[in-house]
């Protein structure tokens, strides 16, 4: 295994400035950072199984300890715990295998500490011992007070009660052991298991619109009330995986030179493109997708029967347990009229000027040898109707006038 391999697989342990360098390779690399996502997304599918598997984690440091004869290192309440779990990690350990290999660490670590107590229980009975108590350190001596000799002298009595100091400070030493164990087996825990990335969460409150700027060169547009989360990631490592909890938002994805899905997942739809402009609206019992470029596959989260692929223009509802609806056709203005854009795609210029008419009550006259000719393109409705006719205009080949009466398109150098 080369250097960049095993720093990949040990990511997030490296320190920031050595994950920047590997990021840094990775752009130069495509097959591997292609590799290196995939292999974050079984981590984290790791992370999810496992969590949902066996949620109280600290229980497997319970379960580890009584394995290794150790019971007795629990509390009562501890014991109660385990043994109401105890069918739980059984099935989590034999759906994964490789939970043995966390408990046989646990235990490895127990012997360490237990080797721990044993040197620091030694070393307190050489002290002891030089210091002039003699017998064992770990129970009382049997004097019985009653047969004990008037002219017992000071001394006696202190050797006694440097016996009792002593075998104190040993039983004292061995629950701080075990305490520490229990602590440092609950820590090695929480570092061998996978966990997810820390995650971006984006709240938009109502009434108000944020643009997001993803990793990957995407945008989303969020139109609140909502909520969009993703995992941290840069460039490098993004995933191109995104949850939109709630609200609306429209989605403009960048393509990838090596084409890697995008997917959108709510509560009950998960759409996946690969580069599109599409508006997903949230709710909790449905999802309405509306595509304006590109390509989208629409699917249930919670079923796995039925997809549907929309063409630009289409829209469908997924509602929840239920599959996707067969798309129809919509005009993609007035669908995602909430986004706060006039979105045309291959739409006749004539229903151009009427969206304008509409909007600002002016009057928009089209050339008949201009009709029906097909216009693709985005505008803010913030945006004048001049700059949006300037710029249909130009993509059409067409002169834009202007006189009292409104506006007009007509053939370029046409002075009618």
């Amino acid at each position: 295994m080369n250097d960049l391999h095993e720093a990949l697989l040990f990511f997030e342990d490296l320190p920031p400035r050595q994950r920047e360098e590997i990021l840094e390779r990775l752009e130069s690399d495509p097959d591997v950072a292609e590799a290196f996502v995939q292999w974050r997304a079984i981590e984290r599918r790791v992370a999810q199984d496992l969590q949902k598997d066996l949620p109280e984690r600290h229980l497997l440091v319970l379960f580890a300890l009584e394995d290794d004869g150790d019971r007795s290192l629990l509390s009562t309440q501890e014991q109660m715990a385990l043994d109401e779990a105890r069918g739980d990690i059984e099935r989590a350990i034999k759906r994964h295998p490789s939970l043995n290999d966390v408990i046989e660490d646990i235990q490895s670590a127990r012997a360490d500490f237990d080797d721990v107590w044993t040197q620091g229980w030694t070393q307190q009975a050489t002290e002891t011992k030089q210091s002039g108590v003699d017998g064992p350190l770990d129970t009382e001596p049997n004097i019985d007070l009653d047969v004990v000799p008037g002219d017992l002298d000071r001394s006696g009595r202190q050797d006694r009660g440097a016996r009792r100091s002593a075998g104190d400070a040993s039983r004292t030493w061995r629950r701080i052991a075990a305490t520490a164990l229990v602590a440092a087996a609950a820590a090695m825990v929480i570092f061998l298991w996978p966990t997810e990335p820390e995650r971006t969460v984006i709240d938009v409150a109502e009434g108000q619109m944020e643009q997001v700027d993803l990793a990957d060169g995407s945008t989303v547009r969020l139109v609140g009330a909502a909520r969009l989360s993703f995992a941290d990631a840069t460039s490098g490592t993004f995933d191109r995986k995104v949850s939109l909890d709630y609200g609306r938002a429209l989605f403009e994805v960048a393509e990838k030179p090596r084409p890697q899905p995008f997917v959108v997942t709510t509560p009950t739809a998960r759409t996946t493109v690969l580069g599109t402009r599409f508006g997903v609206e949230s709710a909790s019992d449905a999802t309405d997708v509306t595509l304006a470029t590109g390509s989208v596959k629409v699917q249930s989260s919670n079923i796995s029967d039925g997809e549907v692929t929309l063409a630009p223009g289409q829209k469908s509802r997924v509602e929840r347990d239920a599959a996707p609806s067969e798309p129809e056709d919509v005009d993609l203005t007035a669908a995602l009229d909430w986004t706060g854009l006039f979105i045309f795609s291959e739409t006749p210029v004539e229903q151009i000027a009427s969206r304008l008419e509409a909007a600002h009550d002016i009057t928009v006259t089209v050339a008949p040898a201009l009709k029906g000719e097909p216009v693709t393109g985005t505008f803010e409705k913030t945006q004048s109707p001049e700059q949006i006719l300037n710029v249909v205009a130009a993509a059409l080949g067409a002169d834009l006038q202007q006189s009292d009466a409104g506006f007009r398109l007509v053939p370029e150098g046409d002075t009618n």
